[in-house]
């Protein structure tokens, strides 16, 4: 091990001589040395003795300075150079602590060696530490076979650590060995002088529990594998850094524990209030304390840290408890709650295709990662058959020691160790693993301190039994860079490559390995060949290039080409003797001794290949070890060459490969992976060549060979528009739904009706999904948003409907079928505006798709025509459609929709129709609950059998996903079927014997689901592999979720139509009591009543959004008064004026309903929120004196918050708005003299799935309260936030947003009077509001403000109560927070960002 290079050494330590003394010194500095001071000592007897250094032969004259300090003498003298010389380089110095055995090394010039002017290297290592040691404070032992009598002349010898960092001077020899003086002794005397020390040494420990060990054996590790790592292309992938870092940084994950805990702890002791208020936001229906928050790495804790980052809390009288809220969250990062989530994984597999950069992350992350935990890296080659993989790591990784003493050792230290094993599909591969993988994790996973983190190429994954317990592993998937063209750009560089050639975008290049040959061979190509590269392609000139070197090392005319020659060779014999395997060390010197004959070894044809890095010798086996390709995609294709090259047609080498793959298949004990990657890799080269094989037997759909073909179709690199093509040629079905996925304008409507037959035909959910949802799937994986084209409408909106439109419509509303709820949400929305401008279509695309088995089909379709019908006034359009659905789906018991979204849709479209014209009565003639469609008993499976079983819904990655989903604690068991806060269900109810309702269990909704997901919707683990490697990254929202997924929704919706059918449901979609009185459950169980009905609105469009920009209000717009007073936060004539009226641009005037206020100007800020509300004229006298003199501060008065459980359109008749909670049209605030009645309502619109972020628009929406909705014969027109008059279709009310000044409700004026002029009421404002002046960093001071006006139905607002400032109690930790401000100010840290919401 070198600690200092011989050469650098030379030159940074040097002789020094003083009088007759002489030794050792070493530069600190261009002008600084440190030497024993005792070998100077003359010098400081007397100034006028020299002291000089010899550098290169020369003598450089220096002066010595004293390092002691008046009570703390040492030996260390400081040498600074007097004549005209810098030192380029230096030593660094260390302070480290005493590690017992530390290997060190002692560079010096001792005089028996040259007479002191040769330098000797001398190994070493630290013996003991020397307790109260004045001199000296540590003891070496040498280990070197240098032979000297005496130590003379090495006094001031640097001892040096294996970084080349000096941690000692040597100052005395004891008993014929030496000693020194730490670094970390002399602390203060460095300080003292201005010398710079450093401070990390762990790297420099190489003991048995050193990181400096661990780093050194990843160094090791990674030079065996040569180039395949280069540090300076590495390519971050953030993402699995940070995946990593979660897994392997204990003292970090130990932080956010600690972070979570006190956020825990404040959220369990607020006040009642606040609790309740989360409570009922996040839905949670148990005490919240800190063993909840706790729970499943404190996954609900995460909930209420996303509520509490939004402020809800501003306007409370508890501030000082919101404070220390606000702040402990403020601590936290969505980083401490996925590292909490995923701190308790001991066992971490990278899975991706060859090349894809598993390797090179792996390599990346163990050298550079030491500082967090003790890494040590193997690869799958260094597995040998004669030994168990828990022996080989035992002995690498703990030594001596057991595996349970290194585990209490590393507990002292708190720092993981990990084990990390690239690419098991090396080596002995399979086989081995099978064996030693499952014992290995199993061992280490009983001791608390090891983690596990392995890799492994697709797709061996699968045939390696481990990874068929998903709850054993967490998987990560590597796909390639993150960043191609960053990637590309880097390689480019550093290989000189014109940059323009990136123009040709080659998708491949996205694989770090295709890349790096690409480059490595580019200079080597034709013009021609550039333009049309493949794989066998570049692997030829690769090894072209690579037949260099080997021509050199075997003295060999490099025009015969001898690499590829020889590698073919080796690639013949594997395919034909060997069954694709690896050729035996014996059988390859054997091909390389007849092809290059009378060498030694040194000039051996095979040990040139191992020399360049185009063979691997692989001697894990037992026996006689074995010849590999360095890399073993490189080998495929040069089998795939050799098939490729032989004498056999097309159709006589597809017979002879279904030949080997039988054999193969009768002797599981042969490896077959190696035979499977050739054959793709030969699919791969008649691709490239343009060979069409999609007619030959073997190939087509149900030969032997499809699964294979289609297996390299899928891991190829071509887009999946050319995928979907070949997969059309091998299914010769002029009707394959496939085609309509290819081009939409390429199919007829002729075509696309008989493909609509064939879709519509399959069997089950299943069967379909198989054979088209995963390609639509793909199709919008590849291109996103952009996939659906732009909806092919006629432009003069006539009623006129081309073949186009028709096709298109079938097309997109089978893609409903896709398991991605954004695309879903593009399709809905596409298909409303179709079907809103041809309403025509409406009634033709139902009877189209009756009877189809996918509910998101028909649940989708239903939903975009709900779309149309909802804002609609049409009573003949909506009649029309309500009679058809109700005679399909609602006359007889058999046809009721067992999907509970599909009847939430129906259902709503034929109440609509009664509502607007009560002679369609369907609405009135269906009768719930309806009739139960029982399922038999026995059919249904045992829950526990289900749960226990992993593979039930079959082996693959995504089946095993799917049942961990629904059986395990994750978010669909826990937040959807509801386990994470009752055993029982909150939506179904059921008599008891004892008489009183008790919630269904939710195993047997569980084991219900199992049951409809295999026998009805017809999962099968094909669709399992299509999931491999899908996963849910997000918690709340996903653009793209698994197929499982889909089906496990399926299932869910069928089994709460079935119980909504034979249980009762409450009122409220979230209920909590485990008991329900009568009174608390719904005479109607229809879906709305139920908490995972869609929420989805699917009337909204940004376009009208743009229209609503065109109905804005003029509202007068206010300035901060004292806006340049330096006092202004104290001075209390500075308060904003509340404004309540707005002129429309026709002229109309608006009166407020309730709003918010903003006016900001730099530091200064005021805010507004009103409600207005109606008194009997009777109580006006007595309401104006009581709210004279409230405080209105703190939202104690009654207002509307926005409720999610009904629609904007739904708003006031429909029974989802009706039922969604007890409307109460007057109520009493505490201590108020008469009864109110709120002037407006809200509704909360939360999912707009398939609306950009930017596009959203008023996602809290208001409307005059239901009493005035109802007697002045409003309605909720098709613009969210815009009420219209029933007699006139003009605006009633509009909400105006940030942007006109005021965000709220504006009535129009002669509606109000009117409406309050027939109900004998007056209407009073309730103000309050903040007057806030920020202040540097985060602390802001509030002013509270509070108000009262009536309104005056034609002029001015009577003044109730002056806008004023309010007192507020101060707690004392912030009593005297600033200094230059009064006792009265009230300081608040908020977020830098903060907004104050609604």
């Amino acid at each position: 091990m070198n600690y200092l290079n011989a050469k650098i050494a030379e030159r940074l330590v040097v002789p020094v001589h003083c009088e007759t003394s002489c030794g050792t010194a070493f530069f600190i500095g261009p002008t600084q040395l440190l030497t024993a001071r005792h070998v100077v000592k003359a010098h400081f007897q007397s100034s006028e003795m020299p002291v000089y250094i010899i550098v290169s032969g020369k003598r450089i004259l220096c002066r010595a300075e004293e390092m002691s300090l008046p009570n703390e003498a040492i030996d260390i003298a400081l040498l600074t150079i007097v004549n005209d010389f810098e030192a380029t380089e230096f030593l660094t110095l260390l302070c480290d602590d005493f590690v017992p055995n530390l290997s060190l090394c002692v560079c010096g010039y001792p005089e028996e060696v040259a007479m002191g002017m040769n330098l000797v290297n001398l190994k070493v290592k630290n013996r003991l530490k020397i307790d109260g040691g004045v001199w000296n404070d540590r003891a070496l032992v040498r280990e070197d076979t240098l032979h000297l009598h005496h130590y003379d002349g090495l006094s001031g010898s640097p001892v040096i650590s294996k970084s080349g960092r000096v941690v000692g001077i040597v100052v005395i020899q004891i008993n014929e060995t030496l000693s020194y003086l730490s670094i970390e002794k002399i602390q203060q005397h460095l300080k003292l002088k201005g010398i710079h020390y450093d401070k990390d040494w762990a790297k420099d420990d190489i003991t048995t529990f050193g990181s400096g060990r661990s780093h050194q054996q990843c160094e090791d590790a990674v030079a065996t594998i040569h180039d395949r790592y280069m540090p300076d292309l590495h390519q971050h992938n953030e993402d699995l850094e940070s995946k990593l870092d979660f897994v392997i940084n204990k003292k970090v994950s130990d932080e956010s524990v600690q972070k979570a805990k006190a956020l825990a702890d404040c959220v369990s002791t607020l006040p009642k209030m606040i609790k309740d208020n989360i409570k009922e936001k996040l839905k949670i229906g148990k005490e919240i304390n800190v063993e909840l928050l706790s729970e499943n790495n404190y996954d609900l804790l995460h909930r209420c840290y996303d509520y509490i980052k939004t402020f809800p809390f501003q306007h409370v009288t508890d501030w000082d408890k919101v404070m220390v809220l606000n702040q402990l969250a403020n601590q936290l990062k969505d980083e401490d709650f996925e590292r909490l989530k995923v701190r308790n994984i001991k066992n971490l597999c990278l899975i991706g295709k060859a090349g894809s950069g598993k390797t090179h992350s792996l390599c990346d992350f163990s050298l550079k990662n030491h500082d967090k935990a003790n890494i040590y890296l193997f690869f799958g080659t260094n597995f040998s058959e004669h030994e168990s993989a828990i022996s080989h790591i035992k002995n690498i990784v703990c030594q001596d020691l057991s595996i349970e003493d290194y585990n209490n050792e590393l507990k002292i230290k708190n720092r993981y160790a990990v084990i990390v094993i690239d690419a098991l599909n090396e080596g002995l591969g399979c086989y081995y693993w099978n064996n030693n993988l499952g014992a290995l994790r199993s061992e280490l996973e009983r001791h608390d301190h090891f983690r596990l983190i392995v890799s492994i190429r697709m797709p061996f994954d699968k045939e390696i039994n481990d990874f068929a317990n998903i709850e054993n592993w967490q998987i990560y998937y590597v796909k390639g860079f993150v960043d191609k063209n960053k990637a590309i750009n880097a390689y480019f560089k550093k290989y000189k490559i014109d940059s323009n050639y990136l123009e040709q975008k080659i998708e491949a290049f996205k694989n770090p390995l295709f890349l790096k040959m690409f480059c490595e061979t580019f200079h080597s190509m034709s013009v021609t060949e550039r333009s049309k590269v493949n794989k066998m392609l570049l692997y030829k000139h690769y090894v072209t290039k690579k037949n260099g070197q080997v021509s050199d090392l075997v003295n060999e005319d490099p025009e015969l080409n001898i690499a590829d020659k020889y590698l073919s060779k080796l690639a013949q014999y594997s395919v034909y003797y060997g069954h694709y395997n690896p050729v035996t060390r014996g059988k390859a010197r054997q091909y390389a001794k007849r092809m290059a004959p009378y060498r030694l070894w040194s000039q051996d044809l095979m040990h040139a290949c191992l020399t360049a890095n185009l063979l691997l010798d692989d001697r894990s086996h037992l026996g006689e070890s074995i010849i590999m390709f360095e890399y073993e995609n490189l080998g495929d294709y040069y089998k795939a060459e050799r098939l490729l090259n032989s004498n056999l047609s097309t159709n006589e080498l597809l017979k002879w490969i279904e030949s080997e793959k039988s054999y193969l298949e009768r002797h599981p004990e042969e490896p077959s992976e190696n035979f499977r990657n050739s054959i793709k890799a030969l699919f791969d080269c008649w691709h490239h060549e343009g060979k069409d094989i999609s007619k030959e037997r073997l190939i087509q759909k149900g030969g032997s060979l499809y699964e294979l073909y289609y297996e390299s179709l899928i891991e190829s690199d071509i887009s999946p528009q050319q995928l979907v093509e070949m997969l059309l040629k091998l299914d010769h079905d002029e009707i394959n739904p496939l085609q309509l996925i290819k081009k939409f304008d390429e199919v007829s409507l002729e075509d696309a009706m008989k493909i609509h037959k064939k879709l519509k035909a399959y069997k089950n959910v299943g069967s379909r999904d198989l054979i088209w949802t995963h390609y639509v799937n793909q199709m919008y994986e590849m291109y996103g948003d952009d996939f659906l084209s732009e909806v092919p409408l006629e432009q003069d909106h006539t009623q006129k409907v081309s073949d186009e439109e028709k096709q298109y419509l079938i097309c997109i509303t089978w893609m409903l079928a896709s398991s991605h709820p954004k695309f879903r949400a593009l399709i809905i929305r596409k298909l409303r505006k179709i079907l809103n401008i041809h309403k025509t279509l409406i009634l033709w695309i139902v009877k189209l798709f009756e009877e189809v088995n996918d509910p998101y089909v028909t649940g989708g379709l239903f939903c975009a025509i709900c779309g149309v019908v909802l804002p609609s006034r049409d009573k003949k359009l909506t009649s029309c459609i309500a009679e058809h659905l109700y005679h399909v789906y609602y006359e007889h018991d058999e046809t009721i929709p067992q999907d509970l979204i599909v009847r939430q849709w129906t259902l709503k479209i034929i109440e609509r129709a009664y509502y607007l014209d009560n002679t369609c009565d369907c609405w009135k003639q269906i009768k719930t609950p309806f009739n139960e469609h029982r399922i038999e008993g026995d059919k249904i499976p045992d829950y526990n059998e289900v749960k226990k079983q992993r593979d039930y819904f079959g082996l693959q990655q995504g089946s095993i996903k799917m049942h961990n989903s629904i059986y395990d604690l994750e978010d669909f068991n826990r937040y959807i079927i509801g386990t994470n806060s009752s055993h029982y269900s909150s939506n179904f109810f059921k008599l008891t014997e004892d008489g009183k309702y008790r919630g269904v269990k939710l195993t047997d909704i569980m084991a219900e689901m199992a049951y409809y997901i295999l026998n009805v919707f017809g999962w099968n683990d094909k669709l399992g592999y299509l999931d491999n490697g899908k996963y849910s990254w997000n918690r709340s929202h996903n653009d793209q979720e698994r197929i499982g997924k889909k089906f496990q929704w399926l299932a869910y919706y069928k089994v709460c139509a079935r119980l909504a059918d034979s249980c009762r449901t409450s009122k409220e979609q979230y209920y909590y009591k485990d008991e329900p009185d009568e009174d608390d459950l719904a005479e109607h169980p229809y879906p709305w009543n139920i908490s995972e009905v869609s929420r989805f609105d699917p009337t909204l469009d940004v376009e009208y959004n743009t229209a609503l920009k065109t109905c804005n209000l003029r509202i007068d717009k206010q300035m901060i008064q004292g806006v340049n007073d330096d006092k202004w936060i104290d001075r209390n004539e500075y308060l904003p004026v509340f404004r309540s009226l707005a002129i429309h641009e026709t002229g109309n005037e608006y009166v407020l309903l309730m709003g918010y206020d903003t006016v900001q100007q730099d530091v200064k800020e005021t805010f507004l929120f009103s409600n207005a509300c109606f008194i009997r004229i009777e109580d006006k006298d007595k309401f104006a004196k009581w709210a004279k003199v409230q405080n209105f501060y703190g939202r104690w008065m009654p207002e509307r918050r926005g409720r999610a459980e009904y629609l904007w359109n739904d708003y006031p008749w429909a029974d989802a708005y009706k039922s969604s909670f007890e409307h109460e049209t007057w109520s009493k605030p505490e201590n108020c003299p008469c009864d109110i009645m709120l002037s407006y309502e809200a509704q909360l619109q939360e999912d707009w799935e398939g609306i950009d972020r930017e596009d959203e628009y008023f996602s809290n929406v208001y409307a005059p309260c239901k009493e005035i909705m109802e007697q002045m014969k409003l309605y909720c027109s098709e613009m969210r936030g815009i009420v219209k008059s029933e007699s006139d279709g003009n605006f009633a009310a509009l909400n105006t947003g940030h942007s006109d000044g005021i965000k709220g409700l504006f009535i129009r004026r002669d509606i109000l009077n009117k409406f309050l002029s027939e109900n004998g009421y007056v209407m009073f404002y309730y103000v309050l509001g903040e007057k806030l002046l920020k202040l540097e960093g985060i602390n802001t001071i509030i002013r509270d403000l509070s108000a009262a006006y009536l309104y005056n139905e034609t002029g001015e607002l009577v003044e109730i109560q002056k806008m004023r400032v309010v007192d507020r109690k101060i707690p004392k930790e912030y009593k005297n927070a600033q200094q230059e401000t009064s006792d009265e100010n009230i300081i608040i840290p908020i977020d830098e960002n903060f907004v104050l919401e609604e």
